[in-house]
C-alpha cells in the first residue's frame, strides 16, 4: 500500500471509530435515563482548542455548582421547621386561651410548605411559667404536643436557660405576650432564632432591635 492509501484508511477507521463511540456514548445515555440513573459522563477534552477547553471547564463548574446546591436545598428540605412559643402564662389564662388551642394544632401536621418547598415541622413550647403554678389547661398543652419534651420549662431564670432555645435549632421563636412578664421581656432582648417575632397577646411595641415582625389580624 501507498503512504497516501495507509494515509486515508487510517483517517477513514478513525471518523469510524468516533462515530461508532459516538453511538455507544447516545445508547449509554439513553439507557442511563430510562434507568433513572444519574449522567455523569463527560465530553472529551482531546482535540478542542484552548478557547473550547476553556469554555467546557466552566460548563463543568457550572454544573457541579448546581448540584451541590441541589444537594443543598434538598438537605435543608428534609431538616424540620422548628418553631417555638414562648410565654409565661401557659395555664387558665387569656393568653393560653388565644393561643395554646394554635399551639396544639400546629404540632398535627407532619409538613407544611415554604417558599423553597415543603418540610417537616416541629413545634415547642418554652414555659416560664412556675411549675407549681402549671394546671389542666397546661396539661392539655403537653398533651397535644407532639413529643412531651417539646414542652420545655425555663422558669424564672431564663438568662440561664436561653441554652433551651438555641441548642434545640429553633428556626422561628414566637413571642405570645411580651410584656406581661419580665422573663419574657429578658428573653426579648437578645437574638435566640434566625427570626423571632411577637403576637398580640400583649399589643404594645417591644422596641427590640431583635424582634423582625408583629404579627396581627385583620378582617
Amino acid at each position: 500500500k501507498s503512504p497516501y492509501n495507509a494515509k486515508k484508511e487510517s483517517s477513514i477507521s478513525k471518523k469510524k471509530k468516533k462515530r461508532k463511540d459516538k453511538k455507544d456514548k447516545k445508547v449509554k445515555v439513553e439507557t442511563m435515563k430510562k434507568e433513572g440513573k444519574e449522567q455523569k459522563i463527560e465530553e472529551p477534552m482531546e482535540g478542542l482548542r484552548p478557547e473550547e477547553q476553556e469554555a467546557l471547564l466552566a460548563k463543568r463548574a457550572g454544573a457541579a455548582q448546581r448540584r451541590d446546591e441541589e444537594e443543598e436545598r434538598d438537605a435543608a428540605l428534609r431538616e424540620p421547621l422548628r418553631v417555638g412559643f414562648l410565654s409565661a402564662h401557659l395555664r387558665k389564662h387569656s393568653i393560653c386561651k388565644l393561643f395554646c388551642g394554635v399551639i396544639g394544632g400546629l404540632s398535627n401536621p407532619a409538613i407544611v410548605p415554604t417558599p423553597r418547598g415543603a418540610r417537616p415541622l416541629e413545634v415547642y413550647a418554652f414555659s416560664s411559667l412556675q411549675e407549681n403554678h402549671e394546671d389542666n389547661h397546661t396539661k392539655a398543652l403537653i398533651a397535644s404536643l407532639a413529643h412531651k419534651d417539646r414542652f420545655v420549662r425555663v422558669g424564672k431564670t431564663v438568662v440561664s436557660n436561653r441554652n433551651e432555645v438555641t441548642r434545640r435549632g429553633i428556626d422561628v421563636l414566637v413571642f405570645l405576650d411580651v410584656g406581661m412578664d419580665p422573663s419574657t421581656m429578658i428573653w426579648a432582648s437578645a437574638r435566640l432564632a434566625p427570626l423571632q417575632l411577637c403576637l398580640w397577646g400583649h399589643p404594645t411595641t417591644t422596641e427590640s432591635s431583635h424582634m423582625d415582625y408583629f404579627v396581627s389580624s385583620f378582617d
